[in-house]
């Protein structure tokens, strides 16, 4: 430990930002050595989406360690915006620019990147000096909340009606600067048409939804778990991993939030059990710390370190999205131990993770994270200016990639030194302040009024689980689940999925429950990755819908597509002409899958209420009765077995947060 900091935790950072830097430059190691075990290793270094999953875990510990007892949420989430939003800001800006004014030159980038961040510096200075009583500073901190929820309003309601079959219909500085706006604020993981201007932004929105939810949601389980005991806790932690993976299947049919990826955020959920426990210094923890003190315990926690980061190339890559969110459920468990190990004093793994050169990578990790994509453009540009006096092409690719690294490295510690030091250096004046104004204070998520506050809570959580778990059937139409045949009581706790291409065509039996049947939502998973099939397979799969009227032969509907379509979206539509005479009718469906491999199969989900149907309504019925609606949709999520599971969550938590001594 170094100036009260794990460094042991800079080094496991350090080596997940260097990680996915080597993944995404995609350099051939083999052009230097043609070496098996050396292509193997660097292979295994530069595994970028598992990396991720440590910088998730990370991020959680650091949240139960350090605001375990959180004084005033306004003062969290100002801190939090500090750390994460002014260098993040700088490089947006940066992109913003390169788009707008087309600069190409590796000069003119660096110029702009630079300038940008002297121009942060100068003015976080000038602020500090003059604004004693944060005037100033708060004044930005509304300002930037104020744009994100205008952006998020706006990228909902305004936004899809300026696009048309994802083409803009405004003018191109018009649109980059909805762009702009939209990536600066991170509200481009909740519209279609907005793209991030980097592919590791998603992460960043991932994080700060996770400090948005930290004081409201992960501080009342914390204390839950600590006031009731580990088996509480336990169970705590399994219940809101399983509402995580139900609510990554949800939102992958609602807008465009499958980019947000709910499943991965599982990582928090272990970085905060392990940071919860290390911070209460228990006799859990000292248990813990006896047994991860042993050498060979941490032998067997570097073997799985590394075999799970080896796995992500080798096993979860090509992998469908369900297999792949399980497989980093597995890599957050493992990099949570690696964790437990890293924080205890000498034991192996701390001492290989604090090594200088990984805790200075951990150091600068963060601006090297958000500005490797680009910068690593520059190298190619200026290596090739000395590629004549290297005639030796082994030499050569030696060179550039040193100048991959060393120039990445150069510009993040430009930027960390202009811009993120900036952060430390306030927040360590600012520490004995806050310590004395804050002893008094005490943040609870419940009111002294309790009924009113468990009223609206309730309230405004049942509006939001309605329109999660009904969001992704337009709100115009009626919606109903159905039962398969011949279910047991097992089937309503253990999801069944059955292969089309080992049982062959399945059908099952539908009662329509409205006039104007449109649509069949089934439950579907596509075996492996789309895009392995789509870019491989010449001859891919293909998956039949039909409709039968009941005890007919002949389908009133028939359509196809080819399998790999379905991924990503598990709650899959199959629109057909509408039926307006539908009410009280018996339909049989039946799904098959022609051609095709054990890669380019497709699994269906048997469990109950796992088939959709929806009803088309005129606007004049919609009118004269808007209750229905609310009614109908009400009772549709309380049919739906995670839904059902959610609220009964809610209830319980709710209840175990009255059931408090007075005391507490």
């Amino acid at each position: 430990m170094r100036k009260g900091r794990l460094t042991g935790l800079d080094g496991l950072r350090g080596l997940a930002a260097l990680s996915v830097v080597l993944s995404h430059i995609g350099f051939g190691i083999a052009s230097i050595l043609n070496i098996p075990i050396v292509i193997l290793a660097y292979k295994t270094l530069a595994v970028g989406p598992n990396s991720v999953q440590i910088f998730f875990v990370l991020s959680g510990f650091l949240m139960a360690f350090l605001y375990s007892k959180i004084t005033s949420v306004q003062t969290f989430l100002k801190k939090r915006y500090a750390r994460i939003i002014p260098i993040y800001a700088v490089v947006v800006i940066f992109l913003g620019i390169l788009r707008i004014m087309e600069l190409q030159a590796w000069y003119q980038q660096f110029f702009v990147l630079i300038s940008l961040a002297v121009f942060f510096y100068i003015s976080w200075k000038i602020i500090s000096r003059f604004d004693k009583k944060g005037i100033i500073g708060n004044l930005i901190f509304y300002s930037f909340i104020v744009l994100q929820i205008s952006l998020l309003i706006f990228n909902f309601f305004i936004t899809p009606k300026l696009v048309e079959n994802h083409h803009f219909l405004i003018s191109d500085l018009q649109k980059e600067i909805i762009f702009l706006l939209s990536n600066l604020t991170l509200t481009t993981q909740i519209v279609r048409d907005v793209g991030g201007y980097s592919t590791v932004f998603w992460t960043l929105a991932a994080e700060l939804y996770f400090y948005l939810l930290y004081p409201f949601i992960a501080i009342p389980l914390i204390n839950l778990g600590k006031r009731y005991g580990f088996m509480v806790g336990a169970i705590i932690v399994i219940a809101t991993t399983k509402i995580i993976f139900d609510l990554d299947d949800v939102m992958r049919g609602l807008f465009a939030m499958s980019s947000i990826n709910i499943a991965r955020t599982c990582g928090f959920i272990v970085g905060v059990l392990i940071g919860t426990i290390y911070e209460s210094k228990s006799t859990l923890w000292k248990k813990l710390e006896g047994i991860f003190s042993k050498f060979w315990i941490n032998i067997l926690i570097l073997i799985a370190f590394i075999l799970i980061q080896a796995g992500d190339w080798s096993v979860r890559d090509g992998q469908s999205i369900w297999f792949m969110n399980r497989y980093y459920l597995l890599s957050s468990w493992i990099f949570g131990l690696t964790i437990i190990a890293v924080i205890i004093p000498n034991t192996l793994i701390q001492k290989i993770f604090s090594h200088k050169i990984l805790v200075f990578f951990g150091l600068i990790s963060y601006s090297l994270y958000l500005t490797h994509i680009n910068v690593s453009s520059w190298v190619h540009p200026i290596t090739g200016f000395f590629s004549p006096f290297i005639p030796n092409q082994r030499l050569y690719y030696l060179f550039e990639f040193s100048a991959f690294i060393m120039i990445n490295v150069l510009i993040s510690y430009i930027l960390y030194t202009l811009v993120e030091a900036l952060y430390f250096q306030s927040k360590a004046k600012s520490v004995g302040k806050n310590n004395a104004r804050n002893q008094n204070e005490k943040f609870s998520p419940v009111s002294k009024n309790f009924r009113l506050w468990t009223i609206a809570h309730v309230g405004g959580l049942i509006i939001l689980i309605m329109w999660l778990y009904t969001g992704n059937y337009t709100p115009t139409l009626f919606v109903a689940h159905h039962n398969f045949q011949n279910t047991s009581i097992s089937d309503y706790f253990v999801s069944k999925k059955f292969s089309l291409l080992e049982t062959g065509p399945i059908r099952t039996t539908i009662n329509a429950k409205y006039d104007n049947l449109s649509v069949v939502t089934m439950r579907l998973w596509y075996y492996k990755n789309a895009q392995v099939t789509r870019t491989k397979n010449k001859n891919p799969a293909i998956l039949y819908f039909r409709l039968y009227e009941k005890n007919s032969s002949k389908p009133i509907f028939e359509s196809s597509r080819s399998a790999f379509e379905i991924e990503g979206e598990p709650n899959f539509p199959f629109g057909l002409n509408t039926l307006t005479d539908s009410v009280n009718k018996k339909y049989s469906i039946e799904l098959q899958l022609v051609g095709g491999s054990k890669e380019d199969d497709i699994l269906v989900n048997l469990s109950p209420a796992s088939i959709v149907t929806t009803y088309t309504n005129e606007k004049s019925e919609i009118l004269k009765k808007p209750y229905k609606l609310v009614f109908n949709r009400l009772g549709f999520m309380l049919t739906r077995a995670d839904a059902l599971f959610l609220l009964g969550f809610i209830a319980v938590i709710l209840i175990a947060q009255k059931r408090r001594k007075p005391n507490e």
